[in-house]
C-alpha cells in the first residue's frame, strides 16, 4: 500500500512538474526560447518555466518575424515587466498578469486590449494601434 501511494505521488508531481504551456504562435515561442525561458533548452515552454519570469521584451524590430498571437501569455503570471511592441497582435489580455507594472504594446494591430485587474501598473504605452 506504501509503495502504490508513492508511485502515485511521484508520478503526479512528475505530470505537474513538466505541464507544458501552449504557444502556438511560432515567433512568439521563438523569442521566449532565445530570452531563455525555455531553461531545460526541450523547445518547449513548461509551466514551471513560464513563473520564473519577471521580465519579458518580445518587441520586434527591422524586418525581423513579427508576433500575431500572444496566447500562452497568461500563463507567465509572475511577469513584472511586458514589452510586446512593434509587432502584428490584434488581441491582448493580460488581466491574469496582476503583477505586471509596465507594459509596452504601442505599434501593434492591437483592437481588443484588456488590462483590468492590472493594480500595479504604473507605465503604460499603447500608442500607435488600430
Amino acid at each position: 500500500m506504501k509503495f502504490s501511494l508513492t508511485l502515485i505521488i511521484i508520478l503526479f508531481s512528475i505530470l505537474n512538474y513538466s505541464q507544458n504551456v501552449s504557444i502556438p504562435d511560432a515567433v512568439f515561442l521563438e523569442k521566449l526560447i532565445a530570452q531563455g525561458v525555455d531553461t531545460n533548452e526541450d523547445g518547449v515552454i513548461q509551466l514551471n518555466e513560464a513563473l520564473a519570469v519577471t521580465n519579458l521584451s518580445v518587441s520586434s524590430t527591422g524586418t525581423e518575424p513579427k508576433i500575431e498571437n500572444m496566447e500562452g501569455i497568461q500563463h507567465l503570471t509572475n511577469l513584472i515587466e511586458l514589452r510586446c511592441a512593434n509587432n502584428l497582435i490584434t488581441s491582448l489580455d493580460v488581466t491574469l498578469l496582476s503583477n505586471v507594472a509596465l507594459l509596452f504594446c504601442y505599434s501593434n494591430q492591437i483592437s481588443s486590449l484588456n488590462i483590468n485587474g492590472l493594480h500595479n501598473l504604473t507605465r503604460f504605452w499603447d500608442q500607435w494601434n488600430e
